[in-house]
């Protein structure tokens, strides 16, 4: 499961909103916690929103290659990890 606080959570709201009619797209980082055997929890600290570059941007969505790689080379010297897309 991925946690998000109420402010993350209305972040990509917005971010999604104000994209609109375009599809939003964006990549979720943090950090992965094993609470116990079983009990896995992934806590997002990190929103990046991404442009979409789509040709049918209404439809789908599809990141610039550059803008994610930047994005990862941050996430790995933060000591993060991706967690998510939306």
């Amino acid at each position: 499961m991925i946690h998000l606080t109420k402010e993350q959570y209305l972040e990509i709201i917005q971010h999604c909103q104000n994209e609109y009619p375009k599809e939003a797209c964006g990549i979720l980082c943090g950090k992965i916690v094993q609470s116990s055997s079983s009990n896995v929890k992934r806590i997002v600290t990190n929103i990046y929103k991404m442009a979409n570059i789509s040709d049918s941007p209404e439809t789908c969505y599809f990141m610039n290659p550059e803008e994610q790689l930047k994005v990862f080379k941050e996430i790995r010297k933060l000591g993060i990890e991706m967690l998510g897309i939306y």
